[in-house]
């Protein structure tokens, strides 16, 4: 095609005017010819294309080994969710007699303690894990979105959170009698759940741990003691404070691209979902109260 028009260019229109006119529709007719036959087979290429990358997309989530991945997780999520929905759901009766603040204080208050849980785990992650033994967290990379994955992730640990700790504190507030008895086995019990969120130990050396496992049993029996059981509807607020600037930490880091973005939106989701949580309870407590 391109020999053509070298040879139709070169024709000199005043020697023959009526072969080059002829010539150019000619090879405007050819062209216009080749195009209408290449359009569509370049359409059939990109089609069979994305039907190609489709069709391994399927494939390749319906091998039995990823449904098996995808069962076991979603069997996982069930449980956990639903004996975390029976521990909450009880709470609401451990709450009407328990003490009260006013809504707008209570907001303030919460989140004001979950920025001090923030710290005491910052502390406490810094005795507890060596130099040596701290590495990026790429977890999320194995996902099929690891943005998402970032986003999501906190949320099953949030709900965990809040039955196990909203239950605690709801049975030492009921035992102690809004504190005024019993305190030193409630108090115990509470710094027993703060050692234990230290987690296992990242090597052999065990004084760096146990003394984490310290500072965050007195983080978490100072919170109770000063200012969460004066309300416990305030434990969501204080939970999803301190998991959100937790997750903005580690994006901050950008361990890989599009962490600190996945960490934005995640802390957006835990606001979201703890002030949510901190309504419900409040007006599943009112509900109980009056009947």
């Amino acid at each position: 095609m391109p020999v053509a028009n070298f040879a139709l260019a070169d024709v000199p229109a005043k020697i023959h005017p009526a072969a080059a006119v002829r010539g150019r529709k000619i090879h405007q007719a050819v062209l216009e010819a080749s195009r209408r036959k290449a359009e569509p087979a370049r359409h059939d290429a990109l089609f069979d294309g994305a039907l190609e990358s489709a069709q391994r997309a399927v494939d390749v989530f319906i091998e039995p080994d990823v449904l098996g991945v995808v069962g076991i997780g979603l069997v996982a999520l069930t449980m956990t969710s639903s004996l975390a929905g029976l521990a909450i759901g009880a709470l609401p009766h451990r709450l009407a007699n328990a003490g009260e603040i006013a809504e707008r204080d209570a907001l303030r208050l919460g989140i004001a303690a979950g920025a001090f849980g923030a710290a005491v785990a910052f502390g406490a992650a810094a005795l507890r894990t060596p130099e040596w033994a701290g590495a990026p967290a790429v977890g999320p990379l194995g996902a099929y979105v690891p943005v998402l994955a970032v986003a999501i992730d906190p949320i099953a640990g949030f709900i965990t959170r809040l039955a196990v700790l909203g239950s605690l504190f709801a049975f030492v507030q009921v035992w102690t009698a809004g504190w005024t008895r019993g305190r030193a086995l409630g108090g115990i019990a509470i710094a027993a759940a703060g050692f234990l969120s230290a987690g296992a130990p990242p090597g052999i050396h065990l004084g760096g741990w146990a003394l984490a496992g310290l500072v965050s049993a007195a983080g978490l029996l100072a919170a109770f003691v000063t200012l969460l059981r004066a309300d416990l509807t305030m434990v969501p607020l204080t939970l999803g404070t301190m998991m959100a600037i937790g997750v903005l930490a580690g994006g901050a880091q950008r361990p890989f691209p599009g962490a600190l973005a996945g960490s934005i939106l995640a802390a957006i989701v835990l606001g979201v979902v703890s002030w949510w949580w901190f309504r419900a309870l409040r007006r599943a407590r009112a509900g109980v109260a009056l009947v």
